[in-house]
């Protein structure tokens, strides 16, 4: 390594690109704005207060900074001590306080290192993103501890001695890593299921039967070989994760029973997915091990749940309604377009049975352009097979 102190290490190339790039467009477009509403908006029409001028000023502010940033920031290596310097900021630690160090994820960029320090408890020095290192830097680094590859390699060890798992340590290894191409493949066909419920649930009881049925594939080869598989799988586990297996088909459920049911006792229906949730999360704690050891783990595991338990029991509610509904007649007062990730066609309907003030209803694609302000229609109002009333609007019969 190197014998000149300090060596100092700026941002890559791409990392001030970023910078710049993103920080030129917040100050070009938030200072626009922030002149326009502080100048020329025309406050009593166009309901642009002075505050959100300001807070437009704060955005360019912000951008001004990440490109004072892209130049600035850097982090300068001593012999015995490594140093962080940014905009507003700069922060030291000696090389004797580390005690490690991690990689830690973003969801946009590359990871940033953290270190961690031996002797201030919590305490820890991030270094930036986008940081251009040499061989003189991981040189500096040489027998600092990678706490990701000692957790890891920890994981691994307690992996290949569990009892449930036999034969050799290389028989043991393929046996880890078949459960991950294992794990892979659910999540990708978990993946697919979903999407085809959500996009084109076609043929429906099909899709929706795939995703009732895809998460307790995934408890009960968990329930079988958890040695090798997890669904609460911590930092660095060397266990196969089927976690977003089990947990994609019930978004998928939700989202499709939102689409497709009008639900007039949603209170009631909250409280059937309360209860299916507990009861969801006590069959895995009584089939799953690891989550036996921690009651936290499977409360949050109950949780994630939900959205599964709330989809399922509103599809089944009115699937299995096989009574007869009661029609009501209402007036059409409105119709408007909710456009988002999902498309949804709403009407404004007057007060008809149950429901005694005007209020907006779901209705399919077809059946709104087939209607038109101030027509009659008909809801039919369904008891539902769980107790919990649910309703469609269509053409009144004899229309």
């Amino acid at each position: 390594m190197g014998r000149d102190f300090p060596r100092v290490y700026h941002l890559s190339r791409s990392g001030r690109l970023f910078y710049y790039f993103f920080g030129g467009v917040a100050v070009a477009l938030f200072g626009a704005l922030a002149v326009y509403t502080g100048f020329f908006a025309d406050r009593e029409k166009e309901d642009a207060p002075l505050w959100v001028a300001l807070l437009f000023l704060v955005f360019a502010a912000g951008g001004v900074w990440m490109v004072v940033a892209g130049r600035q920031i850097r982090v300068l290596l001593h012999a015995d001590a490594i140093e962080c310097v940014g905009v507003f900021m700069r922060k030291r630690m000696t090389r004797a306080n580390i005690e490690g160090f991690r990689w830690c994820p973003m969801q946009y960029g590359p990871p940033y290192m953290a270190l961690l320090a031996r002797y201030d408890t919590g305490h820890k020095l991030r270094l930036p993103q986008f940081l251009d290192i040499d061989a003189d830097f991981e040189a500096w680094l040489a027998g600092v501890d990678n706490l990701d590859a000692k957790e890891q390699q920890a994981s691994l060890d307690e992996v290949l001695s569990d009892p449930g798992i036999h034969g050799s340590r290389d028989e043991r290894l393929a046996r880890l890593e078949m459960a991950k191409r294992v794990a892979r493949a659910l999540y990708w066909i978990s993946l697919g299921a979903a999407g085809w419920l959500w996009l084109h649930p076609q043929p429906y009881l099909l899709a929706v039967g795939t995703c009732v049925l895809l998460p307790w594939l995934v408890v009960a080869m968990v329930a079988r070989d958890g040695a090798v598989y997890r669904l609460n799988q911590k930092q660095n586990d060397a266990g196969a994760n089927l976690l977003p297996a089990m947990m994609l088909p019930g978004f998928a459920l939700l989202l499709r029973a939102l689409m497709d049911i009008s639900v007039l006792d949603w209170q009631k229906l909250l409280w059937f997915m309360v209860a299916a949730t507990a009861a969801c999360g006590a069959i895995m704690w009584s089939l799953v091990r690891e989550l036996r050891k921690s009651l936290a783990a499977v409360s949050l595991l109950a949780l994630l749940v939900a959205p599964y338990a709330y989809g399922t029991l509103d599809l089944a509610n009115a699937r299995f309604d096989r009574r007869e509904p009661v029609p009501y007649a209402a007036q059409v007062l409105d119709q408007h377009v909710t456009t988002g990730k999902t498309t949804t066609y709403n009407l404004t309907l007057s007060p008809w049975g149950p429901r005694p003030e005007a209020g907006d209803a779901e209705v399919t694609k077809a059946f709104y352009h087939s209607v038109s302000k101030g027509e009659r229609v008909c809801v039919y109002l369904h008891p539902g097979s769980l107790g919990v009333r649910w309703f469609e609007v269509w053409d009144c019969p004899g229309a």
